[in-house]
């Protein structure tokens, strides 16, 4: 079986997604293609190659033409044949590879991977998203999406038993590290980046856009500054705001508070290093970070935006409003970065009992495409 990701960029939830599942499938009979418009990294390639499958640049219609993106795009299906197009494009941005894939293979899927509908307001979004999720209806051959609050924000209201959802699985070996390792890695990293043991260490992992809510961390930091509290922001991640991110910091003179890091691959080379994780975005579906983050021992304290799915009740979730005080956030975030840690064995349990450990995450996938499962809802 061939299946054909199509993903715009390259950098977060995402591509996380892809690749762990290319991993995890990589001794069965499924083989993945992706297509994109961005480089991916030498680990990602890596994988989906080692599967038999292949990276495909598109060409961005915005950059030249429409005809050039056509031409790029059904030149992978002259070249292949698949079983399965797995779009993580949606709404009607979706329609430019639906038109073409649907002339080749019977089976399309869109992927909800956020909650950004739920937060637009505007009669003009409103209307876009009413039009958004008819089209998706009609598109998708399911109502698809990595949880509940995702599939909802992007199809509109779907039974439990309608729905399937794919959960964002992590890679057992790399996050689900000993507590004593995990704690070594901590204290080099603390002396790396000169960190006293009195500090709070919140990291912030993400693509350096909009609905992140970098904003918001500015705004703590200004707050930490402010108050001389004993914290340190650490924000992880590159994207479009990355360089306006640093010149505020520079200009607020914020270094002593904050340090953009930018993207750090693997990720897990730098988690160990947070007391907390913060989440404070507008729009999320279920995170990938926020069940890496927990299985390696790290808390974390999210916005109401984030789906409660990412509770896997470990006493590891914090969620507040963004209407909170910032004294109420750093409070959450303190308190967070204080509690004991769950044993590895427990945090592994419960991850693999809500089906986010990488085997119980990849049969549920390969049951879905070889069609054994075709209805999957996370239990709250």
């Amino acid at each position: 079986m061939r299946v054909l990701h199509i993903m715009s960029g390259f950098g977060g939830g995402i591509s996380s997604f892809i690749q762990n599942k290319a991993i995890g499938l990589l001794d069965s009979e499924i083989v993945f293609d992706v297509a994109t418009y961005d480089e991916v990294s030498p680990a990602f390639r890596e994988s989906i190659e080692a599967m038999g499958g292949e990276i495909y640049r598109l060409i961005n219609p915005k950059k030249e033409s429409w005809q050039a993106y056509m031409q790029s795009f059904e030149s992978i299906f002259r070249a292949q044949t698949y079983d399965v197009v797995h779009c993580h494009i949606v709404g009607y941005r979706a329609i430019a590879y639906y038109v073409i894939a649907k002339k080749y293979v019977p089976r399309f899927y869109i992927h909800a991977h956020d909650t950004r509908p739920e937060v637009q307001t505007g009669i003009k979004n409103k209307a876009l998203n009413w039009l958004n999720r008819r089209l998706q209806h009609y598109m998708s051959d399911v109502p698809l999406g990595c949880g509940d609050l995702a599939i909802q924000a992007h199809y509109g209201m779907v039974d439990d038993d309608q729905m399937m959802v794919l959960t964002n699985g992590i890679e057992d070996e790399r996050f689900f590290m000993e507590d004593e390792t995990r704690l070594a890695m901590r204290q080099q990293l603390r002396e790396q980046y000169q960190i006293s043991d009195e500090t709070v260490v919140i990291g912030q992992v993400g693509r350096l856009e909009k609905v992140k809510n970098t904003d918001f961390t500015l705004a703590l930091a200004r707050y930490l500054k402010e108050q001389q509290l004993p914290a340190k922001i650490f924000l992880v991640g590159d994207g479009a705001l990355a360089a306006s991110i640093q010149a505020t910091i520079e200009q607020e003179q914020l270094q002593s508070v904050i340090l953009l890091l930018g993207r750090v691959s693997p990720i897990e080379t730098v988690l160990p290093l947070f007391n907390v994780l913060m989440l404070p975005s507008f729009a999320e579906g279920l995170p990938t970070i926020a069940v890496e983050a927990q299985a390696l021992g790290i808390p974390i304290v999210t916005s109401d935006y984030v789906s409660r799915e990412a509770d896997f009740g470990l006493g590891m979730f914090r969620q507040l409003s963004l209407e909170e005080k910032m004294n109420a956030w750093y409070v959450a975030l303190e308190a967070s970065a204080n509690e004991s840690v769950p044993a590895l064995e427990e945090r592994r349990q419960a991850l693999q009992d809500a089906k986010f450990t990488q085997a119980a995450s990849t049969a549920l996938y390969k049951a879905f495409l070889l069609g054994e499962v075709n209805h999957y809802h996370i239990a709250p």
